[in-house]
């Protein structure tokens, strides 16, 4: 049996603030096991999810790293199949090995990956202003893998970072770091940057090699601060007869972020004629052609896919050092 979530979602809005999300379990639940509650509720952002299907049939590789169970062929197509709940560390009892029954079929960042699960429950479609933050509630030793967390009434959902899973398992298919010669970098001294992404791992990634090709960057882990910052500049530039691109010269935001997405951020800052002048890039691992529009939309000066960060680095000199 195939559910082809990717296919049958209901396509949202640009701009809204609103994501679908599929909740899932890594473990069954255990009546026996005091230590085994009901609460272990995991989740994954629709965009990225191709198709959920049935346990397929596994190859094993030879020396694979620890959480590869193998790989499987979907339709022609061979995909890795990764264990989510050895890659979590979540304690797994011997009589639950043989109960995961589904797995998630993914896509980002130009990349199929399977994540096998014991069971997909449903789809929740929800407000960005609902996820939290890690930070918030988590100390950091949890948080850098988990990009959001949602409280419902009777259980609490933690959205998962799958680009740091995959740069964990496999970093040739991560963020290659920019090497820029000293003349590039003298033409991007005091050029501003403000950088909105929700993964730790990411964010940290971008902002060194942005860093070091010779811009200054500051960063926020979600669009509702990256916004509220905006806002103390656009204060400031008024208050002194500035325009907004004499503080910062470009944006770069992520789409999918606690509390206030990147199209929702984009949207608003497009809103007002103060920031016709700045530049936006929408910098996503769902670089497909829907986000793309959607990212055009609402305004956005250009989209660039992850991990491509050299061509993020293109784009930005393109932009503000001519």
């Amino acid at each position: 049996m195939k559910e082809d979530y990717k296919q049958t979602n209901i396509l949202l809005e640009s701009g809204t603030n609103e994501l679908e999300i599929v909740e899932f379990q890594i473990t069954p639940p255990s009546e026996t096991n005091p230590d085994k509650k009901e609460g272990d509720f995991y989740g994954i952002n629709v965009a990225k999810v191709r198709e959920i299907i049935t346990m397929p049939v596994i190859t094993e590789l030879p020396r694979a790293h620890p959480c590869v169970q193998g790989v499987f062929n979907l339709r022609g197509r061979v995909i890795p199949l990764i264990d989510l709940g050895h890659w979590i560390q979540q304690k797994i009892r011997p009589e639950d090995e043989d109960t995961k029954k589904r797995v998630i079929v993914t896509e980002f960042n130009g990349i199929y990956n399977g994540f096998s699960v014991h069971s997909v429950s449903r789809i929740h479609r929800i407000s960005w202003k609902q996820v939290t933050s890690p930070s918030d509630i988590i100390e950091d030793g949890g948080s850098d893998c988990i990009v959001g967390v949602i409280k419902f009434d009777n259980k609490i959902v933690m959205l998962l970072d799958f680009e740091r899973i995959i740069a964990d398992i496999n970093p040739s298919l991560t963020l290659k770091k920019v090497n820029p010669s000293k003349n590039e970098s003298e033409k991007r001294h005091g050029k501003k940057i403000l950088l909105a992404e929700d993964s730790n791992f990411i964010r940290k990634s971008v902002e060194e090699s942005l860093t070091s090709a010779g811009y200054e960057v500051e960063s926020f882990s979600n669009g509702e601060e990256a916004y509220r910052r905006i806002c103390a500049y656009e204060k400031n530039a008024k208050e002194n007869g500035y325009n907004i691109t004499d503080l910062f010269q470009c944006l770069i935001t992520d789409i999918e972020m606690p509390q206030m997405d990147g199209l929702h951020l984009t949207r608003r800052l497009r809103e007002s004629d103060f920031y016709k002048a700045l530049p936006v890039i929408i910098y996503s691992s769902i670089a497909n052609d829907e986000n793309k529009r959607k990212a055009a939309g609402v305004g956005a000066t250009g989209f660039i896919g992850k991990p491509e960060l050299s061509k993020l680095v293109q784009l930005l000199d393109a932009l503000i050092t001519r």
